[in-house]
């Protein structure tokens, strides 16, 4: 997948404090704001790669629920997500939201696949809420790992990381912690020749319930292999 290949990064903002009480906040209802190429669904691979190089799209920022990313990402996807909260205060996010809605509302930029991307992009969104951290300078060409390191070398710019694996991911370690013969008994359900019973272990019934929700996304909602 050309859109996927180098790796995604967007801004998450968070809809209320952090909980320094020992509660857990329901993160999955924060927002998530990301810029992306405007593609028409009847492009062709060539003239995707093409308008891709020349900044032939269109592209904005956008906004949506993060439960949206996380299942679009983790669970359709398969793909692992890192979090890297970072030190902005209640003012410096507000200028930061306010930017994006301020350039939203006014303009578009062209897409550029190797240096002005979705990554590029984001970097100078932070300069405006911190100009000091001066994280935009790169080379010709830029990929969302880069700017995660760049972001690290800034003294005090991330605070916490969090990492939230995707559903395969969660298949293959739930598998690890079976013993053998619930391995066994893992191939023999999942062939037909046995069932779920009470006797199964907690362990061997989330495997399942993990591979089974793995396979339903990998092939478009059907649990069984086309």
């Amino acid at each position: 997948n050309p859109g996927s290949m180098f790796g995604h990064t967007f801004i998450k903002i968070n809809s209320g404090p952090r909980a320094n009480d020992g509660k857990k906040r329901m993160d999955l209802l924060d927002w998530g704001i990301g810029f992306a190429a405007g593609v028409p669904p009847d492009t062709g691979g060539l003239e995707f790669a093409w308008n891709g190089i020349v900044g032939g799209f269109q592209s904005q920022f956008s906004l949506m629920p993060y439960y949206q990313k996380v299942n679009e990402y983790v669970n359709a996807e398969s793909r692992d997500i890192w979090e890297y909260e970072l030190s902005l205060n209640k003012e410096e996010t507000a200028r930061l939201v306010n930017n994006f809605w301020e350039v939203e509302t006014n303009s578009h930029f062209d897409y550029f696949f190797f240096d002005e991307n979705c990554s590029y992009q984001l970097m100078t969104a932070l300069e405006v809420a911190r100009p000091d951290w001066n994280i935009s300078s790169f080379g010709p060409h830029v990929i969302p790992a880069e700017t995660v390191k760049r972001l690290l070398e800034v003294p005090g710019a991330v605070r916490d990381v969090k990492y939230r694996p995707s559903l395969k991911r969660k298949a293959i370690e739930r598998y690890s912690f079976l013993t053998d013969t619930e391995r066994g008994k893992f191939d023999q359900i999942l062939s037909g020749d046995a069932k779920p019973g009470r006797e199964d272990s907690s362990t061997l019934l989330e495997a399942l319930s993990t591979f089974l929700q793995f396979r339903k996304q990998l092939n478009s909602g059907e649990h069984t292999p086309k």
